[in-house]
């Protein structure tokens, strides 16, 4: 009877004491806020930009040209493009005026215990025909904060279409150029050996460096699972994997 009445608020005291540890893992756990813009405001996101030079390089000033959009046609790609991909808003990450300027938004987890990090982009270009270099672009920049890593430094401009993803013609722009624009696709970030730590996320959109030609890009539905839209077929899903073997192509350059 002494063993039965010492062992049972041992066990409890046990069990209390995981629940707690469980509860307090559970409640710590990362996700994004506001990951699909449904609070119709950039609440949860950081805002920044600059000027973009030959290289190109980018100088941040504060200044960004973002905005929050409502479901509605973009006259740029023929009003083929909708603004939104799923729910009532999305982001527009820069405009479609010139300058050699660029945009960003930024958002920083910690504690992230999800594989994957999703969201959804549509990116709309002019085209120049300038080297790959110095035209329009748009790109995803994922660093892990808890190493000091770069694990994702992709860009996206018309010399350069990722795998996958194909450019349509839109209309014409106050240059007599061509908009180049790409459907809604789904971005997968392969995040599942690094459980637990803290990223940031980071998405661009910038004119050419020549000052002449706009660019810009739509964003929605950040967070951990598919993002749920209405997509035109056909639509491409970019899956890419981190390859965490021994994260060897990581690289530590900042672009911003």
């Amino acid at each position: 009877m002494i063993t039965k009445k010492f062992m049972q608020p041992t066990l409890l005291a046990a069990i209390t004491s995981i629940s707690l540890f469980a509860f307090s893992a559970t409640s710590n756990a990362a996700a994004f806020v506001n990951g699909g813009f449904e609070d119709g405001t950039f609440n949860g996101w950081n805002q920044g930009g600059g000027f973009v030079g030959t290289g190109p390089v980018f100088s941040p000033n504060g200044s960004n040209r973002n905005a929050i959009n409502t479901s509605g046609l973009d006259p740029n790609t023929n009003n083929n493009l909708n603004r939104v991909f799923a729910g009532t808003y999305s982001a527009r990450v820069e405009d479609e005026n010139n300058g050699a300027l660029y945009s960003t938004l930024t958002q920083s987890v910690k504690n992230y215990t999800d594989k994957s990090i999703f969201f959804a982009w549509a990116a709309v270009l002019e085209d120049p025909g300038h080297q790959a270099s110095a035209e329009p672009r748009f790109s995803i920049i994922l660093k892990d904060d808890t190493s000091g890593i770069e694990l994702v430094n992709k860009t996206f401009d018309v010399s350069n279409p990722s795998p996958g993803i194909t450019l349509k013609d839109g209309a014409l722009s106050a240059n007599s150029e061509i908009w180049k624009y790409t459907d809604w696709n789904i971005e997968q970030l392969d995040v599942s050996k690094l459980l637990g730590h803290d990223f940031s996320l980071t998405v661009l959109a910038a004119d050419c460096t020549f000052t002449g030609h706009g660019g810009y890009a739509y964003v929605d539905g950040f967070g951990s699972r598919i993002p749920d839209g209405q997509v035109p077929e056909p639509f491409s899903l970019a899956l890419f994997g981190i390859g965490f073997a021994g994260l060897g192509f990581a690289r530590r350059r900042n672009m911003i």
